[in-house]
């Protein structure tokens, strides 16, 4: 529950500072680092939800978050390119 604390603390900073700043927009670099660390914390609250779901300590295998924020990752740099 403190990463979506966290998440959302950061997107509520981030549009209200461009709402001060004179909403000039949003640039693509900014969004993509928005993408990035969402993305990568959807990894680690599909890791935590198994977790609380399945009543154990086993959330996803090694492999799995790896491939998980490999595939943001991926991503990522396609649209970066």
């Amino acid at each position: 529950m403190g990463g979506i604390v966290i998440i959302l603390a950061t997107l509520f900073g981030f549009f209200v500072a461009v709402i001060v700043s004179g909403g000039e927009g949003i640039s693509a670099s900014s969004l993509l680092v928005l993408f990035m660390f969402i993305g990568t914390a959807g990894v680690g609250f599909v890791d935590d939800f198994l977790k609380v779901h399945h009543q154990r300590s086993l959330g996803l295998g090694g492999w799995a978050k790896i491939a998980g924020q490999t595939l943001v990752a991926s991503v990522f740099g396609l649209l970066a390119s």
